[in-house]
């Protein structure tokens, strides 16, 4: 039967994946503190606003208990820098099918060709 990846690090070469966890949660607010990222997400306001990262990253974490998600945080390699975050959703191991979603960056990767290295490796 297959199972959800979900403790997996993916590595690319600018790009790493990483288990979405607590600690994520300084360099998240940082990089999702523009509220452009979030005109056209579900929330609609940037998680970035009071203790909205913590309770974004806790909802996320209850997704995954659930076996409906597998966030991820996303790093600059060369940086390490948290970027931005993405997500396996609607897993459906009956059918060896997911989505990729709920994925967003810090604005100023935007167009650097992060996103295409990060569907890449979750690819």
């Amino acid at each position: 039967m297959w199972e959800a990846p979900l403790s997996v690090t993916l590595e690319g070469p600018s790009v790493r994946l990483e288990p979405l966890v607590s600690a994520h949660a300084e360099g998240l607010r940082v990089s999702g503190s523009d509220p452009a990222i979030w005109r056209w997400m579900p929330t609609g306001t940037a998680p970035a606003e009071g203790s909205g990262t913590d309770d974004w990253i806790a909802a996320a974490l209850r997704e995954t208990e659930a076996g409906e998600r597998v966030p991820f945080a996303v790093i600059d390699r060369a940086s390490r820098e948290v970027i931005g975050s993405t997500s396996y959703l609607e897993l459906r191991p009956e059918h060896r099918g997911l989505e990729i979603g709920w994925t967003w960056y810090a604005r100023a990767r935007w167009g650097s060709g992060v996103n295409a290295g990060c569907k890449l490796l979750l690819l």
